[in-house]
This record gives C-alpha cells, structure tokens and sequence, in this order.
C-alpha cells in the first residue's frame, strides 16, 4: 500500500488532522464572502480530497450540497459521523474512492458548480498525475464551474527550511523531521508518533511520506494544460490580497473554459 494512504488510515494521523478542526468554519465563510462578491452562481459543491469532512460539513451548514470523495475509509468515517445533524443531512454525501485513478463521474453523479481541493492536497504522486487529476476535474464540470486549489507555495518552502517540528496530540505527541530537496521539492515527512501514560511516553510507530511541491508557475502551467482559465490568485482565501511569493499559502482559483 502506498505509504501516504497507510498515514491516512492509522490512528494517530486521525487525532493529528483533528487539531486543525477550528480553521474549517473561517475558511467556509472566507469561500461564501469571496463567491457573493464575484457573483458566482454556486449550488453543489464537490469537495475532494474531504478528508474528515470538515470543509463539507461547514458548506452544507450554509445550504449548499456537498459531496466529499476521499481515500480514507477512516476519514470517511468521522466525515459522516459529522454528516448526522438533521439541518445538513440531506445536503452532504460522502463515497470513498481514489482522485487519481477512479471513475469521478460515476461516482458523482452531477456536475459540480464548485470544487474544492484544499490543504496541500495534490502531489502525492507525480506532476503528470497532478495534470490528469485536473483533467478529471474538468471533465466533470460544465460552463461557469469554479476551482479553487489551496496549497503550500514551493518557493516559501524552500527560502524558510524547516527541519522537524512537533504536535501535541490527545493521547501523546507526534514528532515531524522533514527532508525538502531544492532539486525537485520533494517534501519527505517522517511522522513518529508517542502515546503518554502517567508521565511516561511510549513509541508506537512512524511513518515517512512525501508530497511534491509547485510554484505558481508550475500550477498556473498544469491548470491550463488541463483546460481551466485561471481568474484569481492570492496567499490565503481569508484575506484575499493580491499574490505575495514570500508568503506561504497560494490560492488559485480557475474557471471552466
């Protein structure tokens, strides 16, 4: 199995993604402003990579219907546990499958006026996969459909190393030591994870992965190889300024042609 979806099926990886609950609401909301303000026409909306349906959910608390895809039977799991409410229930479904070599539309079913794939969520496996990937995306999308990719920018990366850093989880603490190549940025993340019992922390495992890093012009490139016009560029959705390359995030937000 491939080591990034082994990461997305174990446990402490769970309670890891858990901590960034707090930002899906702002980030919803930065989405509706920013849409209401360009007058864009939007109804269902298909949110991919979901993850824990945290952005789903928080689309769906606003009346849009959401349908969140993703690899992760454990994801899934929480993202429909989080689906129950009766004021969203009908607005959400959630279907397992792999972005990168599944049949989307079969699985969709419609044709979404919003996708959404946030989070450093592409670049798991190859730039050309990244390019078919946006291929599939604008297959299953019709005229007037909107994109909005949110990501690490590559160049931030590489001027502002990081070499390891830590987490404090619920049942312990995950130590992250990262290995970036200025060569291809590729980004290896070896995650090893401590459980903590009166005091005492025991090692209960690590996991390495890698994740493939764009500039904007990189992306600006596969995106309109793949047929989108981009229309929009920015750092973050929540404080939609004009693109600095020193900072961190890169939004970009494309349009079906």
């Amino acid at each position: 199995m491939d080591s990034n979806i082994k990461l997305f099926n174990s446990v402490p990886y769970l309670e890891e993604m858990m901590l960034m609950d707090s930002e899906a609401s702002t980030v919803a909301i930065s989405i509706i402003k920013y849409l209401k303000n360009k007058r864009y026409k939007v109804e269902n909306i298909l949110d991919i990579p979901c993850g824990l349906g945290r952005l789903s959910v928080e689309m769906a608390k606003f009346g849009y219907n959401v349908t969140g895809i993703d690899i992760s039977e454990q994801f899934l799991s929480i993202a429909k546990l989080r689906s129950s409410d009766s004021d969203i229930k009908g607005k959400l479904y959630f279907a397992k499958a792999d972005m990168y070599n599944d049949d989307l539309k079969e699985i969709i079913g419609k044709s979404p006026d919003l996708i959404l794939n946030w989070w450093t969520s592409i670049g798991y496996k190859n730039q050309s996969d990244d390019v078919k990937f946006f291929r599939k995306l604008h297959d299953l999308s019709h005229n007037g459909t909107i994109f909005m990719l949110e990501t690490w920018h590559r160049n931030y990366i590489l001027s502002h190393p990081i070499s390891k850093t830590w987490k404090q989880l619920k049942s312990g603490f995950v130590l992250i030591e990262y290995n970036i190549s200025s060569f291809n940025t590729v980004v290896e993340s070896k995650r090893k994870y401590y459980k903590s019992s009166n005091d005492v922390f025991k090692y209960e495992g690590e996991f390495t992965t890698r994740v493939l890093l764009y500039d904007l012009s990189d992306l600006a490139r596969m995106l309109i190889d793949a047929g989108w016009e981009i229309v929009d560029i920015m750092n973050s959705i929540e404080h939609p300024e004009p693109f600095n390359p020193n900072s961190n995030g890169l939004v970009i937000i494309s349009k079906f042609i």
